[in-house]
């Protein structure tokens, strides 16, 4: 219970890591990880690089963490997790709140874009909340401009989800590729408006819109992803506790002042509209 909850690890003067199964941290030359059952073997003939230890260090008992992986090479800094009923294919992004992996999910044989949280964030009663309510309040939405959940679960400690995979690029960088002229712009950005008042009539606020956060397919269309940060206006329930005064959360060039000041009784939906006029103005 305790390895599927996660353990600090100390590694000398190099400092702390915190790991759970499935989950491994580097810190330098080093990388912890953490396995249920037997570890991976590595080849007998790899040298293994490790940082000099003073004579304190050298005295004290140490623990043998291998480096390396079959199918890793030593500069990844993620193993690929294991979720049961999706097979991994790579790393998409990582994030505050998780990482998202390009996943295939088995029982449909479609890929998906599957989001793990955070692993130094699973002892946080705040984060799993957040968590589980981006899950809830993005299954509430049904937009073609939304990317959709599919699926999400626990496995081993692990909470994650499966969403739909949006192949295209953020935005900003979509637009300055095509050097769209404004009236494009504008017809782009109607969409988007669309699709995040489509979360505001069902109680939605997103709270985090930003180029990034909406992803442009290969088709044209915008689709808004990462509701990490999104909050029920409706529903007077618990999810209003989870940010309090002065925690302030989002990304500072696209916040509303109020959600800069960490001021959470004044956030309202006119913060996302905010945001989007910051996004149309740097357009």
């Amino acid at each position: 219970q305790k390895a599927r909850k996660g353990c600090k690890i100390r590694l000398g003067s190099i400092g702390e890591v915190h790991v759970a199964i499935g989950q491994s941290e580097k810190r330098g030359k080093l990388e912890v990880r953490m396995f249920a059952g037997e570890p991976p073997e590595v080849p007998q003939n790899e040298e293994k690089e490790t940082p000099e230890l003073s004579k304190k260090e050298q005295n004290s008992p140490q623990l043998d963490f291998s480096l390396g992986a079959p199918g890793l090479s030593n500069d990844q800094t993620d193993i690929y997790p294991e979720i049961e009923g999706y097979k991994i294919i790579e790393q998409l992004g990582k994030g505050g709140m998780g990482t998202v992996w390009r996943s295939e999910q088995l029982s449909t044989r479609r890929e998906v874009a599957l989001k793990l949280m955070a692993s130094p964030r699973f002892d946080s009663h705040k984060a799993q909340m957040r968590f589980e309510r981006e899950v809830e309040l993005t299954a509430r939405l049904d937009h073609p401009n939304i990317a959709s959940i599919y699926d999400s679960g626990l496995h081993r400690g692990m909470y994650y989800y499966a969403m739909e995979l949006i192949e295209g690029v953020p935005l900003d960088k979509y637009v300055e590729s095509k050097f769209m002229p404004q009236n494009k712009i504008l017809a782009l950005m109607q969409t988007v408006c669309q699709a995040v008042e489509h979360a505001h009539l069902r109680g939605v606020m997103h709270r985090d819109l930003k180029p990034s956060n909406i992803i442009v397919s290969q088709d044209g269309q915008p689709h808004i992803v990462d509701f990490g940060l999104a909050r029920n206006f409706i529903e007077q329930d618990e999810s209003l506790n989870i940010s309090i005064e002065g925690d302030v959360a989002g990304t500072p060039a696209y916040m509303s002042p109020e959600q800069a000041a960490g001021r959470q009784e004044q956030i309202d939906t006119r913060t996302d509209v905010y945001s989007l006029g910051v996004i149309l103005y740097r357009l």
